[in-house]
């Protein structure tokens, strides 16, 4: 079939990760001969993707919201829903009449083939008659290095996401990931710097290296650290950037590479979720508070400017007043860059969701608004410190007032009046507090 003059446009709900399996769907419809649009308010779409998260429930109702808004608006579009969600909750998809196509994420590869399906069966029915919703049926993938057979496309970003790795084996008690995203394996590793190149080839000054956990990237002998290296001698005027990580023996190493390579940005995001042991334990996590100390006293002494960022779970079932206490503790101890702040929501289907001593909602949204405030703190002071230091820039968006904003190596969103600045360059320059972005 020919979508010739067909017009495609996605919602990508969730991690990073998605971002980059969206960027891989576009290139998928683009060889098809599909139209990516921007804006579907202006240019009437003949498909809408919508790449579904389910990480928390609230993530999930989302998904249902935009679909059933997406139809509303645009009831003559297909409506296709792919991604976690599709993993976790096809029976409910099921019962959406606003959805057309249910995708999990083993389909995404034969997204085409599907998509040829359902528009033949449209075209063959009169007007009078339903189309009947196509669901494509899950199923888990093995634990192999894969291929995607194709490169990713951002036709309306100023950074490209590098998915290298899928799927996790930690089976957090809290966390749904690993059953729909199913276990880890490793892309390919050649089709990995090959992607890089292309992305490169494109002008695209920042990538960022993504999957579930990067730490367990492996083909063969080959590491997270080895894809890193070769992929910054790719010659060419960009930078990497790890997307978040978990606690893994090989980031001892990844901080080595990182000190090595000026083209990897000065930047770690690794969850900590909790500062007590014993509520690491309840977690399933697999490492203890010191452990973790260790690991970012390392990398701030290797890596002078590293922004250190993590993410906390208020009100895991269990977590006592003394128990949190340890937690706002270790992070005023461990004075992150960045925080990111989570309230325990209880996932069906993971084992947290049915443990005892479950914190009431008013005290975990209490116990977060105290890390937020740590974390606030916790920002200025980094900020602070690189106050004087030379960094780079890229420069991403104009401003209405005609200055430049964009994010420094380690992270830090600066606004700068310049005569002479374009978009998706970079721009070398002393930190001054009032280039600091509200």
């Amino acid at each position: 079939m020919n979508f010739k003059n067909k017009k495609a446009y996605a919602v990508t709900l969730g991690c990073r990760l998605n971002q980059a399996d969206t960027a891989l769907l576009f290139s998928r419809l683009n060889d098809a001969g599909f139209e990516i649009i921007k804006n579907p308010k202006t240019d009437t779409p003949d498909l809408i993707i919508i790449n579904t998260c389910t990480v928390t429930g609230n993530a999930a109702s989302k998904s249902r919201q935009a679909a059933r808004q997406l139809k509303r608006k645009y009831p003559l579009s297909c409506i296709l829903v792919t991604g976690c969600d599709c993993n976790k909750a096809a029976e409910q998809w099921k019962q959406e009449e606003c959805v057309d196509i249910i995708m999990p994420n083993n389909g995404k590869k034969n997204i085409i083939q599907h998509l040829e399906q359902w528009f033949k069966q449209r075209e063959d029915l009169s007007n009078e008659e339903k189309i009947n919703k196509l669901t494509i049926p899950a199923n888990t993938p093995k634990p192999d290095v894969f291929k995607e057979n194709i490169f990713a496309a951002y036709p309306f970003r100023q950074r490209a996401f590098l998915k290298i790795q899928e799927g996790c084996n930690a089976f957090c008690t809290y966390c749904i990931v690993p059953y729909v995203r199913g276990p880890e394996r490793s892309r390919d590793y050649y089709e990995v710097i090959n992607d890089a190149k292309n992305l490169i080839k494109q002008n695209y000054k920042e990538i960022i290296i993504t999957g579930v956990n990067i730490s367990t990237y492996r083909d063969k002998n080959r590491g997270i650290n080895e894809l890193l290296k070769d992929i910054s001698d790719i010659p060419g005027d960009f930078r990497i950037r790890l997307s978040s990580m978990e606690p893994h023996q090989e980031n001892f190493a990844l901080v080595d590479t990182i000190k090595d390579y000026n083209k990897i940005c000065p930047f770690l995001h690794v969850p900590l979720q909790s500062g007590s042991n014993d509520i690491l334990n309840k977690m399933g996590r697999k490492y203890k508070t010191q452990d973790f100390f260790d690991f970012i006293e390392y990398a701030r002494t290797s890596i002078p400017g590293v922004h250190l960022g993590t993410d906390i779970i208020s009100g895991f079932p269990g977590e006592t007043d003394e128990l949190f206490e340890e937690t706002c503790s270790f992070l005023k101890k461990a004075n992150f860059a960045n925080i990111h702040s989570f309230r325990f929501s209880p996932r069906e289907g993971t084992p947290a969701a049915s443990f005892e001593n479950q914190i009431p909602h008013r005290i975990i949204k209490n116990r977060a608004a105290i890390i937020q405030k740590i974390a606030d703190e916790s920002k200025i002071l980094f900020i602070k410190s690189q106050i004087g230091q030379n960094l780079t820039m890229l420069i991403e968006k104009i401003e209405d007032n005609g200055s430049f904003r964009g994010w420094t190596e380690n992270y830090i969103k600066v606004i700068i009046q310049h005569e002479n600045l374009e978009i998706g360059t970079f721009h070398n320059f002393t930190l001054i507090e009032p280039y600091l972005s509200k």
